[in-house]
């Protein structure tokens, strides 16, 4: 029986990392586990779970758009490649300045992708994001119109086409939708915060937009689940002539926000509502103004 493959993190400890590490711990799937993130450890405020997982794998601190760093963390110590690479590191937080993302999605992805390239890892998993697509009342199927809504998602497709021309590259793109679930702090955890604090003014709380507009959700047991049964059919399929795989990453709950808003009113016992068309535009209207203000 062969050993099980040797893991390479990147960007281990945010919300995807900390929970892919304890899956592939717990299920003992992996031989060695380096895990490499731009934070510390010892600040990252694991559970219990995550930080017996982490305890037990091999951690580093890099800057993972650093050629020499990067070289540095995909050299092991008989200096044999991983068999499969999880790029999970990227600039997430919405707002940034445009060299922000240029450097930290675009950058970060290309160097990872061309050193793993050159090592002739097996695999390698860059998870993108399903805000690349155009918006639309239709699901988006993976070869669907590219339109991102988000300047992020905007660096996350550009990598995404780079990464799709580097030689010798065994590529598996992920395109998660709002991921939900333990540790998470982005997607739909600040609307349950809203949630508590209309609960606290006893005002109705009140979105954008309309009851039927979709934010379709994937668990993160489901996404790390995923992430793993792709690199590990790549590997064992091998399809000629087909280098680069593409798959999307959602739920079959159709979620929408008529569904998220009844299950945040049952929660806190508060009223929930829409603006509407008008105002939901007019908002849109003063965000581009300012955004135009900040340029």
């Amino acid at each position: 029986m062969s050993p099980a493959p040797t893991v390479l993190v990147l960007g281990g400890l945010g919300f995807i990392g900390r929970n892919f590490v304890p899956y592939l711990y717990e299920n003992k799937l992996a031989s060695e586990i380096r895990v490499v993130d731009k934070s510390l450890l010892l600040t990252a405020n694991l559970n219990p779970r995550q930080r017996e997982a982490f305890e037990n794998v091999e951690v580093k601190q890099k800057d993972l758009v650093d050629p020499a760093s990067i070289k540095e963390v995909f050299t092991r110590e008989d200096e044999s490649s991983y068999d499969y690479v999880f790029n999970l590191a990227a600039e997430t937080k919405y707002s940034q300045n445009e060299r922000v993302y240029e450097e930290r999605v675009y950058l970060l992805s290309v160097r990872n992708a061309e050193e793993a390239a050159r090592r002739r890892v097996k695999c390698f998993v860059e998870l993108s994001t399903a805000e690349i697509y155009q918006s639309d009342k239709n699901p988006s199927k993976e070869d669907e119109k590219i339109k991102p809504w988000t300047i992020m998602a905007k660096y996350k497709y550009k990598a995404e086409e780079k990464l799709k021309t580097i030689e010798g590259l065994n590529l598996v793109i992920l395109r998660p939708a709002v991921i939900y679930g333990t540790g998470a702090i982005m997607g739909l955890v600040p609307r349950i915060v809203c949630g508590r604090i209309y609960q606290y003014t006893k005002e109705e709380m009140k979105f954008l937009w309309a009851k039927d507009l979709k934010i379709n959700t994937v668990h993160i047991t489901d996404a790390v689940r995923a992430m793993w049964h792709t690199a590990t059919w790549y590997e064992e399929n091998q399809i000629a002539g087909k280098r680069v795989l593409i798959y999307n990453l959602a739920d079959q709950g159709n979620t929408d926000q008529e569904k998220i808003n009844k299950h945040i009113s049952n929660i806190f016992n508060i009223q929930t509502g829409f603006h509407g068309t008008i105002t939901s535009n007019l908002a849109q209207v003063c965000i581009i103004s300012l955004k135009q203000i900040h340029l």
